[in-house]
């Protein structure tokens, strides 16, 4: 199994990933997609492919400390969700578009 066949692998439980998408991954932690993917590549995959995605899902919606608040629009965060995965060639399955807030509504309208 190669880098790039694991990272698609990681990504498979959350919708499509580019090979573009796979290759600019693999290169951002210095691996080459190609290459074999031995124990410690698919740990630094693995990895990274959990920090990413808690980007989308793992967020507060607002943060209160000494009267400094930190909070997100709902907008934002719809608009970074969909950056993250346009980023990384990503087309998100229904589910998850609907856990991170992004519209599932398809077009039926020729289905006669």
């Amino acid at each position: 199994m190669t880098i790039g066949d694991y990272i698609k692998q990681c990504f498979s439980s959350f919708g499509d990933i580019s090979d573009a998408g796979i290759e600019k991954f693999a290169l951002e932690l210095g691996l080459v997609p190609g290459s074999d993917a031995d124990l410690e590549s698919k740990k630094t995959v693995s990895d990274s492919v959990n920090k990413f995605m808690n980007k989308i899902f793992m967020h507060p919606a607002s943060v209160s400390e000494n009267g400094h608040s930190k909070s997100w629009g709902v907008d934002s965060l719809e608009n970074y969700a969909k950056y993250m995965f346009k980023l990384y060639g990503i087309t998100p399955d229904d589910e998850t578009a609907s856990l991170v807030g992004l519209s599932v509504i398809k077009d039926a309208s020729n289905i006669w």
